[in-house]
């Protein structure tokens, strides 16, 4: 998921400064909502906190969710898997790669 952050949402009145940000998180729920008169698709999430890349390594890992978000699916880059060994959550991302 990619998603639109203020570098300052924390400072009161300081000018937004706004970066896209990849985050990553397990989906909870599907469901449809209906607002004046339009149905969104919406899911419930589970977001993945701190996100730590080894480059080295060629992988990514986390410790633990930190909050539950409501997001429109049109906002899902793609689908990862999650790997649990001890303490750690790994990340299974393989977008760029290619079968020929």
């Amino acid at each position: 998921i990619y998603q639109t952050r203020d570098k300052y949402a924390y400072r009161l009145n300081t000018m937004p400064e706004y970066y896209y940000e990849k985050v990553y998180g397990q989906i909870e729920y599907y469901f449809l909502h209906n607002f004046e008169d339009k149905e969104y698709m919406l899911a419930y999430i589970k977001v993945c906190s701190n996100v730590i890349t080894n480059d080295q390594l060629d992988f990514k890992y986390f410790t633990r969710f930190k909050f539950h978000e409501f997001i429109d699916v049109q906002i899902i880059d793609h689908c990862v898997g999650f790997f649990h060994l001890g303490s750690q959550y790994f990340i299974i991302d393989r977008e760029n790669e290619v079968d020929d």
